[in-house]
């Protein structure tokens, strides 16, 4: 949490609150009663992708997400008028097309506010990049993103996951050909500043509108954040992954455990982290190393999950499908570090799947309640203290008919040629 008297931006207007979730935005102006000066551009103009550079015979997607209150040009701008995605990366890697992505992050605006979700943020970024895509859908990506705007990523790619190994769609198509994601201030679990946000918002709705929709799972702890995470740990393997953070704070921006993953500090506040007035940056000659070196690998690591890939839809797309061809299993689901201990349901879910008496049927329980409660969190605890009492276990998605029963019928061909 920065000082809230520290402006995001130089020479801005006075700033009534600062938060590190996103790009700070100043509060123009003491009455806030009096509508801003009149402008004929619409924010909702400034939504979608915006392509900063076609590339020389383009071998890289190189794609910016903006983060909370955030602006798919603003943010990447420094103070002298420099879009460094544009007037230095252009010339420093001019084989990658650039492009920005804007969606409305706003917590507050004079015009309006957006009430969707995180979810619905991820979903509308892979729908909007895959028809940018449909061109060149195997071209490989570099994702850039700025604190919330990792969130909405990870939760994107966790998207394309969940998809079946091997289903040909274009959520698939976009995990499989990112290449490496570089965080920028992400709060991965969460950040204090999110009450002082929402407190400032509720004195300032009386002017402006405002919402609370996007922000309220950002907490420290978030059980929100904590399962976007754990998709993203499974989704992301393959991908390699670098973790920009300002020097100040350091931990949430930062992945505990992650052994995969490359952590960089930048001398910079949260908002300055992604701006860079000339070539000549320490900040900028770090991250365009980093970009350099994910840009030289690309090709060669994105065409070996794709010969992986198109194996698997080969082998889901036949019926004459060899009785000796190997299939794996959908991916096991982790426990998060922040999973609180329910020793009476836990109990619960031993007594009806263990009975003390011989039965008739075999043993089953579902588990049910609200969204966010911890159900999937609850059963990948108890599977993982009971999984030496079962002789194998497998995972579904459920959530259509047609789905559960691809995933079953994966299941039971990854038992083995005799199956």
């Amino acid at each position: 949490m920065k000082d809230a008297s520290s402006p995001c931006q130089s020479r801005a207007p006075p700033t009534l609150v600062s938060h590190r979730l996103g790009q700070e935005r100043s509060v123009p102006g003491l009455d806030l009663s009096k509508p801003s000066p009149s402008r004929t551009k619409s924010k909702k103009d400034d939504l979608g992708f915006l392509e900063l550079a076609s590339g020389t015979d383009p071998i890289v997607d190189i794609i910016a997400i903006h983060g909370l209150d955030g602006h798919r040009e603003r943010t990447w701008t420094a103070e002298n008028g420099i879009l460094w995605l544009r007037d230095l990366l252009k010339a420093d890697i001019p084989n990658a097309r650039i492009l920005a992505y804007g969606y409305d992050a706003d917590t507050r605006s004079r015009e309006c506010i957006s009430t969707q979700t995180i979810y619905q943020h991820a979903d509308k970024l892979l729908k909007s990049l895959s028809r940018q895509r449909r061109d060149h859908p195997r071209r490989p990506i570099i994702f850039i993103a700025h604190s919330l705007g990792g969130i909405v990523l990870k939760q994107a790619l966790g998207l394309c996951h969940s998809e079946t190994v091997g289903s040909k769609n274009d959520f698939r198509d976009i995990l499989v050909s990112t290449h490496a994601v570089l965080f920028f201030g992400t709060p991965h679990f969460g950040d204090k500043g999110v009450e002082l946000l929402q407190t400032m918002n509720r004195l300032l709705s009386v002017h402006l509108k405002t919402t609370k929709v996007i922000v309220r799972n950002l907490k420290e702890n978030s059980s929100a954040l904590d399962n976007i995470q754990r998709l993203y740990t499974s989704a992301s393997k393959e991908i390699e992954t670098v973790l920009f953070y300002e020097i100040v704070p350091y931990n949430s921006a930062t992945i505990a455990g992650d052994r995969q993953a490359i952590e960089r500090g930048l001398d910079a506040d949260h908002c300055e982290m992604v701006k860079f007035p000339n070539s000549g940056h320490v900040n900028y000659a770090t991250v365009l190393s980093s970009l350099k070196q994910h840009v030289e690998g690309a090709t060669a690591g994105v065409a070996k999950k794709w010969c992986t890939e198109d194996a698997y839809r080969d082998l889901a797309n036949r019926e004459d499908r060899s009785p000796n061809e190997v299939v794996l299993p959908k991916p096991r689901l982790t426990v998060s570090r922040n999973y609180i201990d329910r020793p009476r349901i836990q109990s619960l879910i031993t007594q009806h799947l263990f009975p003390s008496s011989l039965v008739r049927r075999q043993p089953w329980c579902i588990l049910h309640g609200i969204g966010g409660a911890g159900k999937t969190q609850l059963a990948t605890k108890w599977i993982r203290d009971n999984e030496n009492k079962f002789t194998r276990v497998i995972f579904v998605d459920a959530s259509s008919q047609t789905q559960l029963e691809k995933d079953l019928g994966l299941s039971v061909h990854c038992l083995g040629p005799e199956y």
